[in-house]
């Protein structure tokens, strides 16, 4: 004799198999980690102390300015070191220069005039209409 499914069995079925999921859900969620710490780092991912670590021995006594009257002899100089002198028209301000290849090489002068280069004055924000025209085209 064959058998169907009624409405009550049916109910029956789905409570039992329902309540498999959920058990079975139970377990595995016990099972998942909840904290990264609980992870194994097999890859060599690397904690924000250490990437922190690593900044701080990689940039410590790799460069340094130095304020001085002059700039000592190049062939004295430390390469890893600008030499900040004071500006011969303002000594409010200072130069910076470093050694290259036996040659002083200037990186910082307060007099560069940037008066060809955009102010401040000279440029607006983006209203909403301007970003509109372009994004809704």
């Amino acid at each position: 004799m064959a058998k169907y499914m009624g409405q009550t069995s049916l109910a029956t079925f789905w409570a039992k198999i329902l309540a498999r999921i959920q058990s079975s859900v139970a377990s595995l969620a016990s099972a998942i980690p909840t904290d990264v710490s609980e992870l194994t780092n097999n890859a060599g991912y690397q904690t924000a102390a250490q990437v922190q670590s690593a900044i701080a021995t990689a940039v410590t006594g790799h460069y340094a300015k130095v304020l001085v009257d002059e700039l000592p002899d190049i062939a004295s100089a430390d390469p890893n070191t600008e030499y900040l002198i004071p500006d011969p028209q303002n000594a409010a301000m200072r130069e910076g220069y470093i050694a290259v290849n036996g040659e002083w090489v200037m990186t910082s002068n307060p007099a560069i005039d940037l008066s060809g280069y955009l102010q401040t004055s000279d440029v607006q924000e983006l209203t909403t209409t301007d970003i509109d025209a372009v994004t809704d085209t």
